[in-house]
């Protein structure tokens, strides 16, 4: 039966102008099934079937495998492989790559480019089966010495006068062929090509991993980017290059990140409004920072490791700021030592008003009262978890109730991710909160009354009813401590993450024991929870959280909690919007002497709220 193009519904079918909207919400399968319905719609989709291009997804890797192998398909694969981008290269938009062979076909198809986006990945595990046997039959033979693999590897010839002199160098030849050495000096050519080709490019990542490949001088990295007017997202860990070299070449960058940089100092004098973004996973000293906030004055995220540990503190921070304060809206220092938190709390922070993120492993008093003070925005602070447990064995402790200077002082506070700090119940009755609107709380209360398992048992049993009123007072007092912090809990209503507790045990003497018997021996002296925390009973007070119905996560681990099935029956009624719990995951310690009650307790609540998840709180909140 023919269609009848007059039906509007046909004639909306054949448009073409919505396959790209169309195309664009579709997964790349269901892309795949619209090009084969018709050769309208075969031409409709094409566009955006191969709109982005991804090598280590799908069935790339699968084919890019054994494409040098004569066995498969007869052969043919590297051939189509060369003739698809040959044929649909100028419909790439985004092209992220790290098999050599995709180089080496989207440049010599010399129809891509159209590229928005280039990402390079790791080149050093994309290595065929025939090439893998190859290397292996390399090393199995050891007739090359340690001297030889590190000779430089064979060079061609150059493909272009730009490269002509010290731009490229060959890296150590490695159990590479010689063929592979050969065709890697020729591949490094073929990326930068493609790139010089491409000045509509928008976003570069170069991942260390192409020094694989090939060494280059850095003076040619700034010619190269030179050719990229549009730049505006520049990851670049090949090598060391200076920033303000980078800025100069590519006036449009908004975000840059580096494992390593400089050309700080030679900012005095100059400006750059268009970076937003700098992530350098280095450690500066605090002239070098303070040169970035004055010449960096579109600067809002900076991303640091830290300071360097035998550098000075500069003192006169307003001068060398240029008595101007900066818009930095976020800070990260993950490998912040406390030497420098005195510095940044007192000289620095009166400078950033407009700070609303900071994250580091702890958050130090001094820095604390400083964001309180000055920063009357702030709305996050993100720990940096380096510690896999809060054991005490792991010397990471930071000073207790820090959170409490942030949370009487800033009203717009929003995030407080420090599962290591502690809040002592006393301190917290002194005290009052501001930050109503709070979404995710991590840390530890401390301090609360509670009886020993054993002393309960006797309160519980016939006998209890005669006991030494000391006992009762005790869990009387625990009890109304917990519901002060229930009380205060309860009004952050907005709330969608609460976690009381982490990994608590000493984790590292399962790899300085022997065996799991030698083990076992140690464990009890450092499995028990963390005294003194919540019982998270609802004959403590745990329903009047009841008020927390945006609740998505909610964790407790090394807690000496009390938790059983009436409280699971609680949470899958009253947190309808629960996703996670960290407490009841399955645990892999030898010994684990709650494993059993625990795998109850996940079962009950599977049983009650299938789509929970029970996992581990995460080790690491790592931006760089």
């Amino acid at each position: 039966m023919s269609l009848n193009i007059d039906n509007p519904s046909v004639r909306v079918v054949r448009l073409v102008e919505l396959a790209t909207p169309i195309g664009n919400l579709l997964s790349h399968k269901d892309r795949l099934s619209c090009v084969k319905v018709s050769q309208d719609w075969n031409q409709a989709f094409i566009p955006t079937l191969y709109s982005s291009m991804d090598d280590s997804k799908g069935a790339w890797p699968r084919i890019l495998n054994s494409h040098d192998d004569p066995e498969t398909n007869n052969g043919q694969d590297r051939a189509w492989i060369f003739d698809l981008f040959k044929k649909h290269g100028y419909h790439i938009r985004h092209l992220s790559v790290q098999w050599r062979v995709i180089v080496d076909a989207v440049y010599l198809g010399q129809t891509c480019t159209q590229l928005r986006s280039l990402t390079t990945n790791n080149f050093a595990s994309s290595y065929t089966t025939k090439e893998m046997a190859e290397y292996e039959q390399i090393q199995e033979e050891g007739e090359l010495t340690y001297e030889e693999r590190m000779e430089p590897a064979v060079k061609g010839d150059f493909l272009s006068l730009d490269f002509v002199g010290d731009v490229f160098r060959p890296m150590a030849a490695g159990w590479r062929t010689l063929d592979q050495q050969e065709a890697d000096w020729y591949t490094s050519q073929y990326l930068w090509m493609l790139i010089q080709e491409n000045p509509g490019l928008t976003s570069l990542e170069l991942e260390w991993n192409l020094r694989e490949l090939f060494d280059m001088s850095s003076e040619y990295v700034y010619t190269a980017l030179a050719v990229l007017p549009q730049l505006t997202f520049l990851d670049n860990r090949l090598d060391s290059v200076e920033l303000d070299r980078v800025l100069e070449s590519c006036p449009r960058l908004q975000t840059y990140r580096s494992y390593k940089t400089s050309g700080f100092r030679c900012f005095v004098g100059h400006e750059w409004l268009s970076l937003q973004t700098l992530e350098l996973d280095m450690q500066v000293d605090s002239q070098e920072l303070l040169h970035l906030l004055k010449s960096l004055t579109g600067l809002l995220h900076l991303h640091l490791r830290g300071f360097r540990s035998e550098s000075e503190q500069c003192t006169n921070v307003g001068q060398l700021l240029g008595n101007r304060k900066s818009g930095l809206k976020s800070l990260y220092l993950p490998s912040m030592s406390r030497y420098w938190d005195e510095w940044l709390g007192k000289l620095v922070l009166p400078w950033l008003p407009d700070l609303i993120e900071y994250s580091s492993p702890q958050l130090d008093p001094y820095v604390t009262m400083g964001l309180a003070r000055h920063c009357k925005g702030f709305q996050a602070f993100l720990q940096e978890t380096i510690q896999e447990s809060t054991h005490y064995s792991y010397g990471f402790d930071p000073a207790p109730n820090v959170f409490r200077y942030l949370m009487e002082t800033c009203l717009d506070l929003r995030q407080l991710d420090g599962v290591h700090h502690k809040i002592d119940v006393e301190d917290l009755e002194s005290h009052e909160w501001v930050c109503s609107d709070l979404e995710e709380l991590r840390c530890q209360f401390v301090g609360i009354s509670r009886l020993a398992v054993s002393e309960e048992a006797i309160l519980e049993s016939a006998e209890g009813k005669n006991v030494d009123e000391d006992l009762k007072e005790r869990q009387r007092f625990g009890r109304e401590q917990q519901k002060t912090v229930y009380n205060r809990l309860s009004t952050f209503t907005h709330l969608r993450v609460l976690d009381l507790g982490y990994e608590f045990r000493e984790l590292s003497l399962l790899q300085t024991t022997r065996s799991p018997r030698e083990f076992l021996q140690w464990y009890p002296s450092f499995g028990e929870p963390i005294e003194g925390t919540m019982e998270l009973s609802l004959v403590s007070g745990l329903g009047r959280l009841g008020t927390l119905k945006d609740l998505e996560v909610f964790g407790f681990e090394g807690v000496d909690h009390r938790i059983g099935k009436p409280e699971l029956e609680w949470m899958a009624v009253y947190w309808p919007k629960l996703k996670v719990m960290r407490g009841l995951q399955e645990d892999d310690v030898p010994g684990e002497r709650y494993r059993d009650e625990k795998a109850v307790l996940r079962e009950y609540m599977q049983m009650l709220r299938p789509d929970v998840k029970h996992e581990a709180g995460p080790k690491s909140s790592s931006r760089l």
